[in-house]
């Protein structure tokens, strides 16, 4: 991978780190050097200075009088297209978020992008980001999104210099619309006197419409989000203009992609290619609010990413990649544009493949009428391979029959009325029963009724009788992974069968180190990167595969370029920083977190690491201040004290431990997660007597878990007892978790085992039945349903 030749700026929007960073950048180490600094050039004196893209999850034409409505659901948004321009035929290019927000950001129709599915997907590295040439033109670029699916493995993080994304898993902030857009109005402010791009993506108004308050019908709650996003649209708009933004902005409000509600059998969105779903609104506001216009041209969302980077004056052809969108700035600014009333627009829906296995979605619009695309004609890409052809083959009644019982299955399963439910997909045809939707269903159906056990069988059989379908054998990893049970078999499966899509066999790699086997991880995570460009996405992963192998010089080199491709991720510091320590620099790590939390000053896991490192330092009032401010709010006490007693516990400062479960006992003698932190205290000093007494009080309060049975097995050699050792660890066999399996190879029971011949070949039985999992033979990825 070639570093970037890289330059300095005195822009504000580039002079924002920390003071330590600046003091620390004369003595960095090789892996800093890649991000010191972001390639900043002066920003060209003829753009317009500030582009607002807000994009209202799942918002349909009709709920607007500027499309036809009769009255508005979202008066704000209809103000702002009476005064602005209304472009009438936009079309998404895909009706499902991140392959839609995709081609938004990027100019590229999402499958040539790499992007088919909302989760999984990874942005290939040499497709061009409106974000990533903005920043290099000298732009401010800030993201600020409320949509789980959108974090650092989606490729869009790349080129934001600001990233908030309270949807994160390590995010404490609202996930309210109000409050994105107060971070995205700050942002603004704070970069006035520079050319700022900010997008804003609102998922509230997306299924099941969380944004829409008290309990109604399916459209009551529909309107009544939109509704809600319209008040957060117009106090942003108003605190716009009362911070003086607005004059001199291009401002864009669009939707990823429409709602079906009913329409053609679909409720939600991503089955079909209906109109409901893939035209959406856009309404533009023109820096001094322009000329009010209406737009009748067809246009794509693919258009915004070349139109954007012409409105600041950066040419749509430096965007660094072939685009499929066309800039329509000329449009915009003028109400005239090329006449092209024919132009043909792309769709696509990969999503019934991924739950059907049937073929793909793919759609041309011209004039009014659509048809099924056809590769290699008015532009339309080649499909990407993503594993062995589809095998259901259905005519359109057949299809929307399917659609239909497939819908009915789903609402008694949300109901929770798991009988019906199974009823229910009887009724399926035959072939349909057979894919991964059937398979995903009929597991949550038999989790419903209590059944775990049954709905993995379920899912095997039919993975192993539906043959090469890579997502049945994904839903059976993704199942055995919330049951905590050893997935890297399914997952092998399912990377085996996955064409060229990489996601599968980075959960692959993942997988094989989580449960043991970093000799094979690290050659899969090879594998999956092979003749992939680089990205943020792909840096990111393979770096933390490194790391977590042992391997920190190698995950330093590839964080590090994940951390200059994508400026704005805290997530990519911090994992720095943890190699950093595991290369003996402290100093460094210290620096690294300081700038995560400059990122993200809401980041969790910034707290928690930065706790570690002052525990290491000796630290410790800061490290209990760090670990408490990294704690959700919902945790309370005892388990506030309790999970800084983990942390000193797993950084081998006993005594530390002790004491914070000291303290918890005053008020709760007898908490079952106390007895088990003490257990393990009792363990490290070699005091097997003492940690037996507090494990048996562990199961005593707390019920049977394999943790403190594994934890009985060590005090049991400790004594010398080897068959209480051995009936201690069948239980833990029993349990099969991927955790303590890794342990059993890291731990005594190998290391020390010629003293316990009879522990060692138990435990060597048990780790061969759990090797790395072969590739499925030829023969069995040819078999057939």
């Amino acid at each position: 991978m070639e570093s970037q030749s890289l330059c300095y700026s005195s822009r504000p929007m580039e002079n924002t780190r920390s003071p330590r960073f600046h003091r620390y950048e004369g003595g960095l180490v090789l892996f800093l050097a890649m991000f010191l600094c972001i390639i900043v050039a002066c920003a060209p004196a003829d753009s317009d200075r500030r582009m607002i893209l807000i994009t209202i999850d799942s918002m349909r034409t009709d709920r607007l009088v500027a499309y036809g409505a009769s009255t508005s659901v979202m008066p704000r948004l209809d103000q702002m297209a009476a005064g602005g321009i209304v472009l009438t035929e936009a079309w998404t290019p895909a009706p499902l978020s991140m392959p839609a927000l995709t081609g938004m950001l990027t100019g590229r129709v999402p499958s040539a992008a790499g992007v088919v599915d909302d989760e999984g997907s990874i942005l290939s590295g040499d497709t061009p980001r409106l974000a990533t040439r903005l920043l290099a033109g000298g732009w401010a670029t800030g993201m600020f999104v409320n949509a789980p699916f959108i974090d650092e493995n989606s490729g869009l993080y790349e080129g934001f210099r600001r990233v908030v994304n309270p949807a994160a898993a390590s995010q404490t902030r609202s996930l309210a619309a109000p409050a994105l857009f107060a971070e995205a109005l700050e942002f603004l402010e704070l970069h006035r006197k520079v050319p700022t791009f900010a997008w804003i993506h609102l998922h509230d108004t997306h299924y099941p419409y969380l944004g829409g308050g008290e309990p109604g019908t399916v459209e009551e709650r529909y309107d009544a989000a939109l509704a809600t996003a319209d008040g957060a649209l117009a106090t942003f708009l108003d605190g716009l203009s009362d911070h003086g933004l607005m004059t001199d902005a291009w401002i864009v409000v669009t939707a990823d992609h429409g709602e079906a509600l009913g329409d053609q059998g679909e409720r939600t969105h991503g089955q079909t290619l209906s109109p409901s779903v893939l035209h959406v609104p856009l309404v533009v506001q023109a820096p001094g609010n322009g000329k009010a216009r209406r737009l009748d041209q067809p246009v794509s969302l693919l258009d915004l990413a070349p139109t954007l980077a012409d409105l600041a004056g950066l040419a749509p052809a430096t965007m660094g990649g072939p685009l499929d969108g066309r800039s329509q700035a000329a449009l915009l600014r003028t109400g005239e544009g090329p006449e092209d009333p024919d132009r043909p627009l792309y769709s696509e829906s990969y999503i019934p493949f991924f739950s059907y296995h049937l073929p793909p979605l793919r759609q041309i619009r011209r004039g009014g009428v659509s048809r099924t695309a056809i590769a290699g004609e008015d532009g339309v890409p080649a499909a990407p391979d993503l594993g062995p052809e589809p095998y259901l083959v259905l005519d359109e009644q057949e299809r929307a029959a399917l659609m239909a019982a497939a819908s009915d299955t789903s609402a008694l399963l949300t109901a929770q009325r798991f009988g019906e439910a199974l009823t229910s997909m009887s009724r399926w045809p035959a072939a349909a029963r057979m894919t991964p939707m059937a398979g995903r269903m009929e597991a949550a159906i038999r989790r419903g009724q209590g059944r775990p056990d049954e709905a993995v069988v379920a899912l095997r059989r039919l993975a192993i009788a539906a043959g090469p379908c890579a997502d049945l054998w994904s839903s059976l990893a993704t199942l055995e992974d919330e049951l905590g049970r050893p997935s890297a078999d399914a997952w092998q499966h399912a990377a085996s069968n996955a064409g060229t899509r990489i996601d599968f066999k980075l959960k692959l790699a993942r997988h094989l180190l989580m449960e043991g086997h970093p000799d094979a991880a690290i050659p899969a995570a090879r594998a999956a990167a092979s003749g992939q460009a680089a990205s943020a996405t792909l840096d990111f992963a393979l770096g933390r595969i490194f790391l977590d192998s042992g391997q920190p010089e190698e995950a330093q080199r590839l964080l590090a370029s994940a951390a200059t491709l994508s400026p704005g991720s805290s997530a990519t510091y911090r994992t720095l920083a943890r190699a950093a320590l595991a290369t003996d620099s402290p100093e460094g790590a210290l620096i690294l977190l300081e700038e995560a939390q400059r990122i993200d000053p809401q980041d969790r896991l910034v707290e928690k690491e930065m706790g570690d490192l002052h525990a290491q330092a000796g630290r410790l009032p800061e490290a209990r201040a760090a670990w408490r401010k990294s704690l959700p709010d919902k945790v309370r006490e005892p388990g506030a004290t309790l999970t800084i007693a983990e942390q000193f516990l797993h950084l081998g400062l006993y005594d530390e431990a002790a004491l914070e479960v000291d303290n918890v006992r005053v008020s709760v003698p007898d908490d079952p997660q106390a007895y088990y932190i003490m257990g393990q205290v009792a363990l490290a000093r070699s005091d097997p007597e003492h940690a037996d007494e507090e494990l048996l009080a562990a199961l005593r309060t707390g019920g049977e878990q394999p943790a403190i049975y594994y934890g009985l097995a060590q005090s049991s050699l400790m004594k010398d007892d080897e068959a209480g050792a051995l009936a201690y660890l069948e239980k833990v066999f029993a349990a099969n978790e991927p955790a303590l399996r890794s342990a059993l190879q890291a731990q005594l029971f190998l290391t020390a085992g010629h003293e316990f011949p009879a522990v060692r070949a138990a435990v060597e039985r048990y780790l061969a039945g759990a090797a790395p999992p072969a590739a499925p033979t030829p023969a069995a990825d040819k078999a057939t349903p």
